[in-house]
């Protein structure tokens, strides 16, 4: 789970950039091809490589892991 919800967001950061995946690889001090694994969910991150991304991306590493948020009308119960 935890692994979709990387891929779901580091996309989702990099397109909001307005980046390639190269772009954002280099920016955060990995390769690309590695990037876009991580993107499609196919390759898991250490937490070194999580705290790399995040510096990059300039967030905090928790932020690379959050699922979706939870709507007013959710029956999920927390």
């Amino acid at each position: 789970m935890l692994r979709e919800h990387l891929a779901i967001n580091l996309k989702q950061l990099r397109r909001e950039r307005g980046w390639t995946q190269e772009t954002a690889a280099e920016r955060c001090g990995i390769s690309p091809r590695y990037w876009g694994k991580l993107e499609l969910g196919k390759a898991t991150a250490s937490l070194d490589t999580l705290d790399k991304i995040a510096a990059g991306l300039e967030l905090e590493p928790a932020t690379l892991l959050r699922g979706p948020e939870r709507g007013a009308g959710s029956d999920a119960e927390i």
